[in-house]
């Protein structure tokens, strides 16, 4: 267990100074970031994918079908990576948003979401009306603090109604997801599997910390590739990996 958060902290750390030490050179940064953002997607989608095809028996198992649907999702969300790092690369396009990249990042939030369902809800009855209380009171305290103080002024601004849309929409789909991982962890505490959960809805509150900094920052003209806030990208990434490693762990009894 060691070894993983020995790894997870020297990958943060070394991305952490290259983004520091990049402000100065912004050639430099802006062909780093475009390969540290699919590399950091790549890492939670292989994850996944190691361990769908671990607990993979047949697609009629549930269990297997729900692995299916989070690794799925989360090469959509590397697939949105990499299509933002052509998009910039290859294609020299200044920050691509709205694009394809974001269709991929937008379908990928309903195999996630299908797959937080699908475990859960086997386990239905053991939710109690308190724990039901509580992640919606969670989630929808988010969700007002989200919209009244981030959302609402920045779609205000007048943009385009396509980018209107996509500043709405990932905070609101980021939100639902926290709400799924916090009904997920109530639900599980206080096993071994409630950890899974816990670095699941770290992941999504960096997630919504991010996409919320890059709907202003770019409403305001003021985000480049290479920010300092694709840091909290990474970090969500890491925390997802962390939570499956412990999944892993829970499941071997260790």
């Amino acid at each position: 267990m060691r070894r993983m958060y020995v790894f997870a902290v020297m990958w943060l750390v070394l991305v952490a100074l290259v983004y520091f030490f990049g402000q100065a050179n912004h050639d430099f940064l802006f062909v780093a970031s475009n390969i540290i953002s699919p590399a950091s997607a790549l890492l939670p989608a292989l994850y996944s994918l190691v361990l769908a095809r671990r607990y993979e028996t047949n697609l009629k198992d549930r269990f297997s079908r729900i692995w299916l649907y989070l690794t799925v999702g989360l090469f959509l969300w590397l697939l949105g990576e990499i299509t933002w790092s052509v998009y910039s690369l290859v294609l020299s396009v200044s920050i691509p948003y709205p694009s394809i990249a974001d269709l991929f990042w937008i379908l990928g939030y309903v195999p996630i979401a299908a797959f937080m369902i699908g475990y859960v809800m086997p386990f239905k009855k053991a939710f109690s009306l308190a724990r039901i209380s509580i992640a919606l009171g969670a989630a929808l305290l988010v969700a007002l603090v989200v919209f009244s103080v981030i959302v609402a002024p920045v779609l205000g601004l007048g943009e385009e109604p396509m980018t209107q849309f996509f500043d709405f929409a990932y905070p609101a789909l980021d939100i639902f997801l926290l709400g799924l991982s916090i009904a997920g962890m109530l639900l599980f505490l206080p096993g071994r599997l409630s950890r899974f959960w816990a670095w699941m809805n770290l992941g999504m509150i960096f997630m919504v910390i991010a996409d919320l900094m890059f709907s202003y920052l770019s409403a305001q003209d003021l985000y480049y590739d290479g920010h300092p806030l694709e840091l909290f990208y990474f970090l969500g990434d890491m925390a997802i990996v962390l939570g499956l490693y412990h999944h892993q762990r829970s499941l071997q009894g260790e």
